[in-house]
């Protein structure tokens, strides 16, 4: 069976999501890779997530100088000090034990024609991230709808919330029930029937 790796251009596809910025303040690039990462696994599989590669410049590694851990699942990777991401792209597609199952997410003419080179595919940042919209779209419609047939829809491509997210937003939500319940008129009192004399 034919399974397909991903190896993201990650700043590229940071642009193309809409998530880069002009300038960026202290720990914005990291919090911009971050809202990414969780952006790309939140719309994938496990599986999925398990074969994509996220590779990004050398400028401002994670907070605690890894340059290679995963992240929910996927690899990241950051270029050596001394090069750059498209550098480390093309060595990577060079060494994919199998290219033509290999997916390079850019909108880079030379990692186009490096993944052509060994027959991969080669997949636009903006088509990449019109498609993780599109799972998004589909995850929450099926989200809406129950399955009748009480079928497992864990492999199924959705949003997944951190713990942390989680949190967040029972908190916000924890003082809406009491005003839920205050604003629901109460049911009419029985009347009595008069005693018939």
């Amino acid at each position: 069976m034919s399974r397909t790796w991903y190896l993201i251009d990650g700043y590229n596809l940071l642009h193309a999501c809409g998530m880069a910025r002009v300038r960026y303040a202290s720990g914005e690039l990291e919090k911009c890779r971050e809202r990414l990462l969780n952006h790309i696994a939140g719309r994938m599989t496990d599986d999925e997530r398990s074969r994509t590669t996220v590779v990004f410049d050398a400028r401002d590694p994670w907070i605690d100088g890894l340059r290679s851990f995963k992240h929910r699942g996927m690899q990241i990777e950051f270029a050596p000090a001394n090069s750059d991401a498209d550098s480390l792209i093309e060595t990577l597609i060079a060494h994919h034990a199998s290219p033509r199952q290999l997916v390079v997410v850019s909108s880079d003419r030379r990692l186009k024609t490096a993944i052509t080179r060994r027959r991969g595919t080669a997949c636009k940042s903006e088509e990449f991230a019109a498609e993780l919209d599109r799972r998004a779209i589909l995850s929450e419609s099926d989200a809406s709808i129950s399955s009748p047939t009480g079928d497992d829809d864990s492999n199924k491509p959705g949003i997944e919330m951190t713990a942390a997210e989680s949190a967040y937003w029972e908190q916000v939500f924890s003082d809406v029930q009491p005003e839920v319940d205050a604003a629901r008129p109460s049911p009419p009192a029985k009347r009595r029937r008069p005693k018939s004399s």
